[in-house]
């Protein structure tokens, strides 16, 4: 039995001149303070390793960073005008007469809602900002008033 054995396919050849021209780049390329060699073929290979751990992004990628990026700045926002709320009342004092401005007190009447009587108080001002006020005066969890409550009202 004749075995013959097969060759391995020859490696590639090294180009000479491309070679040496390196090997002489190398050579020739002496950092002068610290006597080391520079090897050209650094940049490159730091290029391609920087090239390797850049973050690339689809356009929804884009939108979900923006979108969180955007909830991230609302929540800051949101948080800082509780804190400075909340610094804000530390010097208030307690209790349902808070206000320093003067006031006049309202028996609510069957059948009347903080609308109307904000409407009766102070016809040329928005009901909304003269409901806040008698909802800030009283201390009221909420804007439902029954007959016979007694109500701190602007002056």
């Amino acid at each position: 039995m004749n075995r013959t054995l097969a060759a391995r396919p020859a490696r590639p050849s090294v180009d000479a001149a491309a070679h040496h021209s390196v090997e002489h780049s190398v050579e020739h390329s002496v950092d002068q303070p610290g006597g080391r060699f520079l090897d050209p073929r650094a940049d490159r290979v730091a290029g391609e390793a920087a090239a390797a751990t850049a973050i690339r992004l689809t356009g929804r990628g884009r939108l979900v960073v923006l979108v969180a990026l955007t909830v991230v700045v609302f929540a800051l926002i949101s948080v800082g005008r509780v804190w400075a709320q909340a610094d804000a009342s530390i010097g208030a004092p307690a209790g349902p007469a808070s206000s320093s401005a003067v006031t006049d007190t309202w028996v609510v009447q069957p059948g009347e809602t903080l609308w109307t009587v904000a409407g009766a108080i102070a016809p040329d001002v928005d009901p909304r900002e003269t409901i806040a006020s008698i909802v800030a005066l009283n201390a009221l969890s909420d804007t439902a008033v029954v007959a016979g409550q007694t109500l701190l009202v602007p002056a």
